[in-house]
């Protein structure tokens, strides 16, 4: 048997075909079918005796178990050493390696090869004798473990073995230190986002919950025999790992993801790759070993794919594998012979990198490497046999400017001193939590994420109206409650009234989910959701933008805050906080677990808080000026004193705030977008934080960069800044908030930009060269260019409204009332104007098949701006409502129809006290306007029928194999792309969106995640409405008497439009024709084109609401 070279495939698919598993050339071996086979799998006791089981602390704290086993004989004892690492699957431990490694010893022959072979294998975190910390895994984090445990045993590089879980280790191991790779075999693995066989799921219950044997056969091998034997036998005599580190490394599994340009480094790196696969296996399916060979081509890539192998093939195929892995090893001799050196760093180099030491300009501390101003030398190195001495200085130095080549830093951040506190007004500061938070400042407010808040503002109100108020939010860290900002705020407030003379400052503080006096919902939080909690209760509060400060957490929820509406952040000022999921140090994690589930006494607690916010350097030092007293015991007594007010964490809260912090990550391109706001921003870290590093606010800086991005680094602080520097960081944050422009409205933006399109870049220039010269006031504006490309995207506009529609139809903002025919409906009206009931304009809009009130969002935006240039000052209301069987309209059993539909409409009207309306309605939505029509026409001022039908409709062919998609899938990805294939022409969502990707991009994420928030109608409101969808019809004859009414009419077709052919407005402008009927057909759009095309569909709307010669009632 031969591994096959991936250019030995027959038919190779050419560059934009995908490859099919046909064309992968498949092994149909006889697997375990003789008595060395059995003896392999009984091998477990002679390859991992006792005595031959050691264990390893890595840098990171974490202890691993592992062990080497040696193909050593006496005569081979001066060889060089071929190293092979084998890394684990999901809850497997090292001892299921035995057979392979029996096989592949047995059949290495030292004097031929040149080199006897060392293989290491070890138990994963959280399997077999290996730690399981309470956190979340990631098969990233496991990779380090591996290069770690590498390291401590003093190998430089290695072949890599990888079988299911272990194989995406590998992969991000190889994408991370491919210089380290000498060859890459993933045996049934990959890339990531990868969906089981649907037949996997009761075996796999079965085995993991149950314990069923049968279960685990039938997983793993399409055929059983002696292997059943084998698997209920116990082959390590570790326990079975507890329930959350089986659910730990699953999410590891789950969440592993290697993008296309890693994998190309992959690729790239040279190294022989062997991948193998088994055409039966149900657990990770063979179509995701044809991804990998795709990303990963080259003559260096080899396949081996069993005919009859599953998910287990690598002990059923044993010792094809083995003979597999053994060719792939000699294939990176013969393309790299013994006299290959590492091309970047020796090991000698890497034992001197690995400890923790500090040199002129440069640090390396837990895996990351640093610069650093300190100028001693401390020479420490953690693995054996171990010891540097000063006079390998000279040695070391040259090192340190290898590393420096290897990993350069872009940014270095200015470190500054400063003694933090040390005085006692800084101490009186500490305890300023009664002076802000006394009884009844606390309010609460139940907000439109359905939670009830813990909130308070704290105002300094301006010294007279002219001037105005500030508007800042501070957000809290994990398990902090709203007054730990106490401290902090009676810093911000003198220094304000000291700089900002006369200036109001409102400060919003609050408790997120999950602890003090809000609400700790059971189930796993978000920073996305906490940020979406935060702009609700601004909107309850009526904030409609504010300075955004976070700290720990509350930084990362922060900047999900801003993501998710740019506009409404005057400046972002993030506080030793993290991007993504960050690394803390093990003895900070070990003082957070004892702070927070620990029965110790609260002066034992406050301790513990000290000990994990603030260096020691700094602690144990430092003394305040006036008194002697050292500043541990000042911070530890703060902290005594408010552990007893705070309430005691729930479980609940806990595990929700931990499954945020553990989850949250913002990606580049939406860091990218953050900058490109171009509002001013702050990071601010302590060079000694064990939480959060200050690695990971050099990360943030090196993505958010320009003249609006500040920074500020403390020597001898930690995670606790914020408390220690609090005076220096409340400068530098009035600084940040002195920088930022004031809030631009929409419709100063969309009077420039809407009253002539052809000029509105020009316009803009000229706004902002105007707005931005020295102001009067106390903020001066600066605009970067940047925000003339934010707010000339007005598409992008329209569609964040939509993003913002769940805070615009809040639980106390929607109305429900009970109508005339038995339901009772929900609905919203919004307005525009001076509120006077004089000649105000009312027009109702209603929504197609299955869709809610706040899919209007974005039309209503663009109505409601485009009318306020249109008409300054006068009135305009706009009622959305829900069609009975979505959203808060009830859903009752039974067949559904236009007619009914349409009496549900015209008794809504009657509630609210609307005699007469202007009507418009989209798709479903222009059906029951029809009926409307015919059943009240003196009550319709105007009618817009907007991609609709008489009746007796049939969706485009091509249409149908995404419908069935949306009604039967259940992955929301091909949901998603499903929907946008019908709903718009493909020539629109490839085009490109500035240089921001294509429309494709900014629809997917429109009808992503805000349908998903919206949520589906329940299964009686879809049938009903299928009914009336399926069974409308108005007749040539009732279209005529519509026409004869007099009022003005208004068709919009849709040229691609493949819901509801193009033919059918055609046949209402022929059959509706008069002088007060107008046609607009759209050539480039689809079913709906209200999104595609919003500012016209606007246009034409308030165009025929302005043409009626029939006035409002004054009712």
């Amino acid at each position: 048997m031969r591994i096959t070279p991936l250019a030995d495939c027959h038919d190779p698919p050419r560059q934009e075909e995908v490859m099919k598993i046909e064309e992968i050339p498949t092994f149909a071996g006889l697997g375990i079918h003789s008595e060395r086979h059995i003896a392999a799998l009984r091998s477990a006791p002679k390859h991992f005796p006792k005595d031959r089981i050691q264990r390893a602390t890595l840098p990171s704290g974490l202890t691993i178990e592992y062990a080497i086993e040696s193909s050593d004989e006496p005569e081979t004892e001066d060889l060089p050493e071929e190293r092979l690492v084998m890394i684990n699957g999901f809850m497997m431990t090292k001892e299921g390696w035995a057979p392979v490694i029996d096989i592949l010893v047995d059949k290495w022959d030292a004097k031929t090869q040149g080199k006897k072979l060392k293989i290491l294998s070890f138990d994963n975190r959280g399997a077999g004798g290996s730690d399981a910390p309470f956190t979340r895994y990631t098969t990233s984090q496991m990779a380090q473990d591996t290069l770690s445990l590498l390291n401590y045993v003093g190998w430089d590089s290695a072949h890599f073995v990888g079988g299911s879980m272990g194989g995406m280790i590998a992969i991000e191991l190889a994408a991370t230190v491919p210089e380290r790779v000498l060859s890459l075999a993933l045996l049934l693995t990959t890339r990531g986002a990868y969906l089981p066989h649907p037949r996997m799921w009761k075996p796999f219950l079965g085995s993991v919950l149950g314990g069923s044997m049968q279960c685990v056969m039938e997983l793993l091998y399409p055929m059983q025999d002696v292997l059943k034997k084998y698997h209920a036998t116990p082959q390590s005599d570790n326990a079975l790992p507890p329930l959350y580190a089986l659910i730990a490394q699953g999410v590891a599994c789950l969440t592993h993801w290697v993008s296309d340009e890693r994998l190309e480094l992959v690729a790239k790196s040279d190294f022989p790759i062997l991948i193998i696969g088994g055409k039966h296996d149900i657990l990770i399916p063979p179509e995701n070993s044809v991804t990998l060979i795709e990303r990963l081509k080259g003559e260096h890539v080899h396949t081996l794919f069993f005919e009859t192998g599953g998910h287990g093939a690598f002990f059923q195929f044993v010792e094809e594998i083995a003979d597999g892995l053994q060719q792939t090893i000699q294939l990176d001799e013969a393309a790299h012979p013994p006299s290959r050196c590492n091309s970047s760093i020796t090991l000698i180099e890497q034992t001197l990198l690995v400890a923790t030491m500090a040199l002129p300009s440069y640090q390396y501390r837990d895996g990351v490497i640093s610069r650093t101003n300190e100028k001693k030398a401390m020479w420490r190195v953690d693995g054996p046999k171990a010891r540097v001495h000063q006079c390998l200085r000279s040695h070391f130095e040259i090192c340190a400017k290898k590393v420096a080549a290897l990993f350069p830093m872009p940014f270095e951040p200015e470190v500054v001193s400063s003694p933090g506190i040390h005085t006692q007004r800084q101490v009186e500061a500490l305890y300023a939590a009664s002076k802000y938070f006394g009884e009844g400042v606390a309010k609460e407010a139940f907000i439109s994420t359905g939670i009830t808040v813990s909130y308070a503002v704290l105002e300094l109100p301006p010294m007279n109206a002219s001037v105005g108020v500030e508007q800042v939010v501070l957000v809290a860290g994990f398990m902090q409650p709203k007054d730990t900002w106490a401290h902090f705020i009676d810093s911000l407030l003198p220094k304000w009234n000291q700089k900002q003379r006369g200036v109001g400052l409102s400060i919003l503080v609050l408790d997120n989910r999950g602890f003090g006096g809000t609400d700790a919902p059971f189930g796993m939080y978000s920073t996305r959701t906490m940020a979406e909690d935060i702009l609700a209760l601004m909107d309850h509060i009526g904030w409609r933008s504010a300075h955004i400060v976070g700290g720990s957490m509350g930084g990362m929820v922060a900047q999900e805050l801003a993501l998710l509406d740019l506009r409404r952040v005057r400046s972002l000022t993030l506080v030793s906080t993290s991007r993504d999921r960050y690394k803390a140090s093990g003895r900070s994690l070990g003082l957070m677990v004892r702070k927070t589930f620990s029965f110790s006494s609260v002066p034992a607690k406050a301790n513990s808080m000290v000990d994990t916010l603030f260096p020691q350097e700094y602690v144990a030092t430092t003394r305040i000026a006036e008194t002697g007293e050292s500043v541990r015991s000042a911070i530890a007594r703060m902290y005594e004193l408010q552990l007893k007010k705070w309430p005691e964490p729930s479980l609940s809260g806990v595990m929700g705030q931990t499954a945020a912090v553990q989850t949250h990550f913002v990606s580049d391109e939406r860091l990218h977008d953050m900058n490109d706001a171009g509002f001013p921003i702050l990071i601010v870290s302590a060079m000694l934080d064990d939480v959060i590093p200050a690695a990971e606010s050099i990360v943030l800086k090196e993505h958010l960069s320009g003249e609006h991005v500040h920074t500020l680094f403390f020597d001898t602080g930690g995670h606790g800044a914020i408390c220690q520097y609090a005076d220096e960081i409340a400068d530098e944050v009035i600084e940040t908030m002195r920088r930022a422009s004031p809030p631009l409205l929409d419709r100063d933006i969309a009077r420039m930009v809407l009253t002539c399109p052809a000029n509105g870049f020009k316009m803009m220039k000229e706004f902002l060269k105007e707005t931005s010269k020295p102001a009067t006031g106390v903020f001066p504006i600066r605009i970067q260019g940047q925000d003339i490309k934010m707010v000339l995207c007005r598409l992008e506009q329209h569609m964040a409204s939509k993003y913002a529609a769940f805070r615009v139809y809040t639980p106390e903002a929607i109305q429900k009332t009970k109508v005339a025919t038995g339901i009772t409906m929900g609905y919203l009206i919004q307005e525009v104007g001076d509120g006077s009931s004089k000649d105000e304009t009312r027009l109702v809009l209603i929504m197609g098949y299955g869709y809610r009130k706040e899919e209007w969002a974005p039309l209503i935006d663009g109505l409601l701006t485009q009318w306020e240039q249109r008409n300054p000052g006068k009135t305009l209301k706009v009622l959305t409502l829900d069609n009975r069987g979505v959203g808060d309209t009830d859903a009752p059993w039974g067949k559904y129809s236009t007619s009914d539909m349409a009496q549900d409409t015209l008794a809504l009207l009657d509630a609210v006290g609307w005699k007469t309306a202007h009507l418009a309605g989209v798709s479903m939505g222009g059906m029951i306007s029809q009926e409307i029509a015919l059943a009240a026409p003196e009550r319709l001022q105007s009618l817009s029928l907007l991609v609709t039908s008489p009746g007796s409709f049939t969706p485009d062919a091509s249409a149908y194999p995404a419908i069935l998609t949306t009604l039967a899938s259940s992955d929301m990805d091909n949901v998603t792309n499903a929907m946008l294939s019908f709903l718009y022409p493909d020539s629109f969502l490839v085009s490109k969106n500035g240089d921001n990707g294509t429309m494709h991009d900014v629809f997917f994420k429109y009808h992503m995640e805000v349908a998903a928030t919206l949520g589906a109608p329940s299964s009686f409101g879809a049938l009903g409405q299928t009914a009336a969808l399926v069974l409308h019809s108005v007749s040539d004859k009732k279209l005529t008497k519509i026409r004869d009414y007099g009022f003005p009419i208004l068709i919009i077709g849709a040229k691609q439009d493949q819901c509801i052919n193009v033919s059918h407005s055609l046949h209402f402008s022929k059959v509706l024709e008069s002088d007060h009927t107008k046609l607009v057909m759209y050539e480039d759009a689809g079913h709906a084109c209200f999104l595609q095309h919003i500012d016209e569909i606007v246009d034409n709307i308030l165009d025929t609401v302005q043409s009626t010669k029939l006035s409002a009632p004054a009712s």
